[in-house]
């Protein structure tokens, strides 16, 4: 059969055609308010009920097919935002512009923007199953919660009387013929760095740098970049860490002040662009980018095999707008501070156990600021990272501020809503799931902190790139995943 070349034309025409439609709507994290509005109108056009939270999200409640009308309720949840990334040469605004979203083959991708598949992909399954009169299900209550990607706040706010039913089918996973019944925890950390007055030496230069990366037509672009979670084990550049690195290699021994520092664009993204201002002496000035070039081609050597090929240029003779100095511990943290894998599970194989990342550097009125986010499924892990971020800090003349903890949601093998799911898949697929855990934050942890009794499950179809301007999913595995979620609960309502 020919592939549709609309989105809109896909099939399950109503998922495909819902997404579509989402495609137009603003939906940042934290200006989720038009999305709200989406399944709102949804709802009342379709005669359901809903209503909003004191937080803003959105429950709408879905009577059971005729004759399961009394079954026992089942939970269906996605999140409403979307991250909002761009590259560099993007001219995009995500407050009004439609993703530029398009078929290729049996992808959908997009042009220069994430493409909002996570969770958007989730949302328009759970609001197509509401009316899709072609299966049986039971009472179903479909949860939209709002700043998933910024803190998981509307999870958080959840309660025992946000919804009656207690199996819950989180719909946020992005790897098909996986079950996911656990995930990590995590916490922030920021670094406070006090900056320093304006400088203006005689026969010093400014120098600023740039990280990056080689696009596929030979331009300046960005690194792979990609989620701080689910790609932090796949050995991408971090272009913070390189930039302290390529500036610390290029003055050993040399005269400098460090000024403006910026990279990264979000807590849960690996930064995939950073650049410096140093000023050193006119008389330095070539050595110094000399030896940016030789530092250059020992990254590309390392990141040969998991990453774009790096690129750092320099451009002697600009100077930074903010013409204060960064204190000299700023790059020494940029140094010091963890990126990457730091422990794997020895429980589940496989599964990276404890991580951080090195997400953000910007100024903020007379402070540098320097953001990491951790993430593990072993709570003295985590606190013995976040020790250690506080040393550093401590030792640059930082004050460290922690915040947006949240807590893991430990797996249980024995769940009646796993049983059933892994049932469902050999039947409809004639093979065993995967049933792991994910080194990522989800809803199901804070839900099940605040509901005990609630037995959760995420599933999903293939995302790749999440958080990137490489985000693509794919078609038949869509089609794949909404038939299986259909299945299950069809299972539901007919054993009960």
């Amino acid at each position: 059969m020919k592939m549709a070349t609309e989105i809109k034309d896909l099939q399950p025409r109503t998922l495909f055609g819902l997404f579509d439609a989402l495609l137009s709507v603003p939906r940042e994290s934290g200006n989720e308010g038009k999305a709200r509005e989406f399944v709102l109108d949804f709802a009342r056009a379709n005669g359901l009920r809903a209503h909003v939270d004191e937080v803003g999200n959105v429950i709408v409640r879905v009577e059971g097919s005729k004759g399961f009308e009394a079954c026992e309720p089942v939970v269906l949840q996605a999140h409403l935002d979307m991250v909002c990334v761009k590259s560099e040469d993007s001219t995009h605004d995500f407050k009004k512009d439609r993703i530029p979203a398009f078929v290729d083959g049996d992808f959908i991708k997009t042009k220069g923007t994430t493409l909002g598949a996570d969770n958007g992909i989730g949302l328009c399954a759970a609001l197509a199953v509401a009316i899709d009169k072609d299966f049986a299900h039971p009472p179903l209550e479909l949860v939209f919660t709002i700043e998933e990607e910024t803190g998981l706040t509307g999870a958080s706010n959840l309660k025992p009387s946000s919804f009656a039913g207690r199996k819950l089918i989180n719909l946020d996973s992005e790897e098909e013929g996986f079950i996911y019944i656990g995930c990590a925890g995590g916490a922030d950390a920021t670094i406070h760095l006090k900056l320093g007055e304006i400088v203006q030496l005689p026969d010093y230069v400014w120098v600023k740098v740039e990280v990056g990366g080689i696009e596929a037509d030979g331009s300046f672009g960005a690194l792979a970049g990609g989620h701080s979670g689910l790609e932090i084990d796949k050995g991408r550049g971090n272009a913070l860490k390189i930039l302290g690195r390529a500036i610390a290699f290029a003055t050993d021994g040399m005269d400098f002040v460090l000024g403006e520092i910026s990279g990264g664009t979000r807590k849960n993204v690996i930064p995939s662009r950073a650049f410096g201002f140093v000023y050193v002496p006119k008389s330095m000035a070539e050595d110094f980018v000399s030896k940016i070039s030789a530092f250059e081609g020992i990254v590309r050597q390392e990141l040969k095999y998991s990453d774009k090929p790096c690129a750092i240029r320099c451009t002697v003779g600009e100077e930074p707008s903010d013409k204060r100095a960064s204190p000299k511990e700023l790059l020494k943290l940029l140094l010091a501070l963890p990126h990457g894998v730091l422990g794997m599970s020895q429980a589940l194989k496989g599964l990276v156990e404890t991580s951080s990342n090195l997400a953000i550097v910007r100024r903020e009125g007379d402070e540098a600021l320097v953001v990491c986010n951790t993430r593990s499924s072993v709570a003295s892990q985590m606190e013995a990272v976040r020790l250690g971020m506080k040393a550093c800090g401590e030792l640059a003349k930082g004050k460290v501020v922690f915040g947006g903890e949240y807590p893991p949601w430990q797996p249980d093998v024995e769940s009646p809503l796993l049983q059933v799911a892994k049932q469902v898949h050999k039947e409809v697929f004639g093979v065993e799931p995967t049933v792991t855990a994910v080194h990522a934050g989800l809803e199901c942890a804070v839900i099940k902190a605040n509901i005990p009794d609630i037995d959760p499950i995420s599933i999903g179809p293939n995302i790749a790139g999440a958080h990137s301007v490489k985000e693509s999913c794919s078609v038949s595995s869509v089609q794949r995943f909404y038939k299986y979620l259909k299945a299950i609960l069809s299972y539901l309502a007919k054993s009960t």
